[in-house]
This record gives C-alpha cells, structure tokens and sequence, in this order.
C-alpha cells in the first residue's frame, strides 16, 4: 500500500532485458547468434519479461479470483477491445477517462514521471518501435544509453529496426537530423 491506499502486488520477472538480448537462438538463420534486438513486429520483452511473472502468479492463486488492471485508457480502442473476455478491467475506461485526462491527473497527483517534461512518450528506451523523435531524446539527454545501444548493436543479428541501424541513426543526428516532434513549448523541424 502507499499513497494509493490500495493493496497491490508488484511482479518481477527473474529475466532482465540484456538476458533476451544476448539469449542464443536455437534454430533457424540465426542459429547459434544472440537474440539480439526484438524482432520488428514482435515484442520479445512483453512475451520473455512480463507475461510470465503474470502467469505464474496466477497459476500460484489457482482458484482464487484474481483482476488485473490496466492503464488502457478510454480512448485506446483497440487496445481494450483486445481484453474482452479476459480478467483484465481498465478503471480508466470504466470512468471515461482519455489518455489526456489521465495525464492532467497524473500531473495534480504528483504521479507523472519527470520524462514527460521533455517526451509524449514513456516506454523502454531500447525500444525498437519508438518514434524517431524519442530515439533523438535519448541521443541528446542521455548519452550512457545511446552509447549501450551503439554496443549493442554490434552484437545483434538484426538492425535495431526494420528501417535502420544505431549505427546509421548515429550518422544522421551527428550530421543535425532532427525528426519533427511536438514539444509542449515549440513545434521542432526537421533542423536542429
């Protein structure tokens, strides 16, 4: 319990991120290589990460109801319509709240995390699927973790993304690209 006064459980997976990566591959073209990057259109760290801690607590509450609930907030269709028959409940569409609403309501709680002062966007920093835009935030403000991916893409077997490398997106942002993103201050351009 904390400030939300609500009993809740947090999971853990036994697995981190570097495990998945450098985990070898058992068959196939890669056979022998590391996992490396996820693969574009599958997200090995939702599959390998966090589904599993869900299940075995689950399996270790047999016959006790357990819910889970989730941040899908009421304007995310897609996403709830994929919990349909599941014991999964979104708090934020039972009361309507959109994505929007949500973050105001984050922010009057003192609940938001310190990224979106600068980011729309809070997921896994090495995540393949983020915009560009998110890609040049980590280039700039955190330099630790745009050299880790540098590294890592050495190791992968696979680009960082179905469209490019690190190694290329390194070029581009030290040649000045910068990807269109919308900043609460300023709308930037294509230009640094």
């Amino acid at each position: 319990e904390g400030i939300l006064e609500v009993p809740f459980v947090v999971l853990k997976s036994n697995k981190t991120y570097v495990d998945v990566f450098k985990h070898l591959v058992s068959r196939g073209p890669n056979y022998g290589k590391s996992y490396g990057f996820a693969y574009p259109g599958m997200c090995a760290i939702n599959r390998d990460l966090k589904i599993p801690p869900i299940r075995q607590y689950w399996e270790a509450k047999a016959g006790v109801d357990v819910t889970q609930y989730v941040g899908i907030t009421s304007d995310e269709q897609d996403r709830l319509m994929r919990m349909n028959g599941t014991n999964r409940i979104s708090l934020l569409q039972k009361y309507g709240v959109s994505k929007a609403e949500a973050g105001k309501l984050c922010e009057r709680n003192r609940m938001r995390y310190p990224v979106y002062r600068f980011t729309n966007r809070n997921g896994c920093w090495f995540c393949p699927k983020q915009p560009l835009a998110s890609l040049r935030i980590i280039y700039d403000r955190f330099p630790k973790l745009w050299e880790q991916l540098k590294i890592w893409q050495k190791d992968s077997p696979v680009s960082f993304t179905s469209r490019t490398t690190i190694t290329e997106l390194d070029e581009r942002f030290k040649a000045g690209y910068y990807p269109r993103i919308i900043n609460r201050k300023k709308n930037i351009g294509d230009k640094k």
